[in-house]
Order: structure tokens, then C-alpha cells, then sequence
């Protein structure tokens, strides 16, 4: 008969055994989110993310309702995503989208928010 001792050793070496089967079976590898200016790029089922010039930055509302976003270099088309970080209790949205840059609108109509985007596709 097996002393309790002897079962949980047993068990540990199974165990271990089978986090490193699962770890030989499904390697996987860490990167870490740099400091620099451009990420790296994202990859999904579809393909990848890709990030053109002037990819992020911050609008900054003028005591107005609308801000105009312009772009260093232009997109090929207005199919590009723009994601929203506002810095306000307001609701921020964008409202026309083009080759150069888009337009952002504001719940306040004399809004002094900021709010950070980012540009991808």
C-alpha cells in the first residue's frame, strides 16, 4: 500500500509531466510593448494590422463642437480605422473620414477635451 507521501510525489512528477508535454506540444513566445514610436505589428486571422505615418496622436478641441484631424502623408483611401481615447466626460465621435485626415464632434458644444486616436487598418 502507498503512504500518502508517495501518492503526492507521484502526482507532482505527473503533473510536471504534463506542464512540460503541454509546453512541447504548444510553444508559444513573450514579446514585450517597446517605448519607441512605432508597435509592432499586429497579426490576425485576416492578415496584418498595418500603421501608416502619423498613425496616433492627440486632437485638441478648441472650445468648439468639431476638430479636424490632419495626416502628415495621405491615405489611399478613407477605409482606414480610427480608434478613440477621450480625456473628457464627453462623448467623442468621428464624423467624416478622408484621404488626409477626418473630423471629430463632440457631445459639448464648447469643448475644451482632448482625445487621443490612432489610425490602422
Amino acid at each position: 500500500m502507498e503512504t500518502i507521501q508517495e501518492k503526492m510525489f507521484l502526482f507532482k512528477i505527473l503533473f510536471l509531466i504534463g506542464v512540460f508535454g503541454m509546453l512541447a506540444l504548444f510553444p508559444f513566445t513573450a514579446s514585450a510593448i517597446s517605448g519607441t514610436d512605432k508597435p509592432p505589428q499586429a497579426r490576425n486571422l485576416a492578415g496584418g494590422v498595418t500603421y501608416a505615418p502619423s498613425y496616433k496622436g492627440t486632437a485638441v478641441f478648441t472650445g468648439a463642437e468639431t476638430v479636424t484631424v490632419a495626416f502628415n502623408a495621405s491615405e489611399p483611401d478613407a477605409n482606414y480605422n480610427i480608434g478613440l481615447g477621450p480625456q473628457a466626460n464627453e462623448t467623442i465621435w468621428v464624423t467624416s473620414k478622408t484621404t488626409t485626415g477626418f473630423t471629430l464632434k463632440s457631445s459639448n458644444a464648447s469643448s475644451m477635451a482632448k482625445c487621443d486616436w490612432i489610425k490602422y487598418r
